[in-house]
C-alpha cells in the first residue's frame, strides 16, 4: 500500500506539476500576446505619427511651392516695371535732350534780332536826335 500511496502522490504531484506548468506557459503567452498587442499598437501610433508628418511636410512643399511660384510671379512684374521705368528714363532723357536743342536754337535766333533790335534802337536814338534838331530849326 506504500507503493500505492507513493505512486498516488507521485502521480498527484507531477499533474499539480504540469498544471502549474501549463498555467505558467498560459502566463508566459498571455504575457507574450500582451506585448505582442501592446507592440502592434505602439507601431499603429508610430505609423499614424508618421503619416501625418508626411501629411504636414507635403502641406509645408506646397506651401513653399506656392510661395515660390508667387516669388517668380513677383520678380517678373519687377522686371517688366525696372524695363518699363528704364524706358521711360530714356525717353525722357530723349525728349529733354529734344528740348535743349530747341532752346539752343531758339537762343541762336534771339541773339542776332536783339543785336538787330540794338542796332535800330541807336538809329531810332539817333533819328529822334535829329527830329529835335530839325523841329528846333523849323
Amino acid at each position: 500500500m506504500n507503493l500505492n500511496l507513493e505512486a498516488y502522490f507521485q502521480s498527484i504531484f507531477e499533474e499539480r506539476l504540469r498544471l502549474n506548468k501549463a498555467e505558467q506557459d498560459l502566463a508566459d503567452l498571455s504575457v507574450s500576446a500582451m506585448r505582442l498587442v501592446e507592440a502592434r499598437e505602439e507601431c499603429t501610433s508610430v505609423t499614424r505619427a508618421l503619416e501625418a508628418q508626411k501629411e504636414e511636410m507635403q502641406m509645408q512643399q506646397e506651401n513653399l511651392r506656392e510661395r515660390d511660384e508667387n516669388i517668380k510671379k513677383e520678380e517678373e512684374k519687377l522686371k517688366k516695371s525696372i524695363l518699363k521705368y528704364n524706358t521711360f528714363l530714356q525717353e525722357n532723357y530723349a525728349r529733354r535732350l529734344r528740348a535743349i536743342k530747341k532752346a539752343e536754337a531758339a537762343r541762336a535766333q534771339i541773339r542776332p534780332k536783339e543785336v538787330e533790335i540794338q542796332k535800330l534802337k541807336a538809329e531810332n536814338d539817333t533819328l529822334l536826335a535829329r527830329k529835335e534838331l530839325l523841329e528846333d530849326r523849323v
